[in-house]
């Protein structure tokens, strides 16, 4: 019985690599055809290609990948541990446990949404399990970034604000330059 498992198993395989030769094939005649990527699929937005039938929510969460390795690569260290701006925790900027943290709820709006001063590097525990930790964030944040800058953010927090796709890509190509040259000077990668 064991004997025909091991069989079956091998004629799978088999099969599997036969399938995966002839979708190679495929691909590389569709690839010399031109017809790999259909011109309705793939749209070129910039120095990137882009799936065409995206919108700008799309587009926020990947602007939001790129703008959290920011924040977080901004507030740590040249060994690449940041400390929690409520609590002062300290862990390695991507190790999963620190947060790109909102002062001012992301819900709240787009105008304080990508805000630099909103968002600071903060532990998972403060952020989720004690919502941001606001008593807390309110003095770290006027002492980091100057007096009366919660207030300044609270009254910005009131305006409306809308992002075009074009407005995204743009930020979003911003944030990863910024990345790229931060981790540059980060040791821990």
């Amino acid at each position: 019985m064991k004997q025909d498992l091991e069989k079956w198993r091998a004629t799978q395989r088999r099969g599997m690599l036969k399938y995966q030769e002839n979708q190679k094939k495929k691909n590389l005649e569709k690839l010399k055809a031109g017809t790999l990527y259909p011109k309705n699929e793939i749209i070129l937005k910039g120095q990137h290609k882009v799936p065409a039938n995206k919108d700008t929510k799309w587009y926020k969460k990947v602007l939001w990948v790129w703008f959290s390795k920011y924040i977080r690569l901004r507030d740590s260290d040249e060994n690449g541990i940041c400390a929690c701006i409520t609590c002062g925790r300290k862990h390695i900027w991507n190790d999963g446990l620190l947060d790109a943290g909102h002062f001012i709820p992301k819900n709240t709006g787009n105008s304080i949404y990508f805000d630099e001063d909103n968002v600071n590097g903060q532990c998972r525990h403060c952020n989720k399990w004690l919502s941001g930790n606001l008593s807390k964030y309110r003095p770290a944040i006027d002492q980091k970034w100057g007096e009366g800058t919660a207030d300044r953010l609270e009254l910005k927090s009131r305006e409306k604000k809308s992002f075009t796709e074009q407005e995204l890509v743009g930020m979003i190509n911003k944030y990863k330059i910024k990345v790229k040259q931060l981790l540059l000077t980060k040791t821990n990668e």
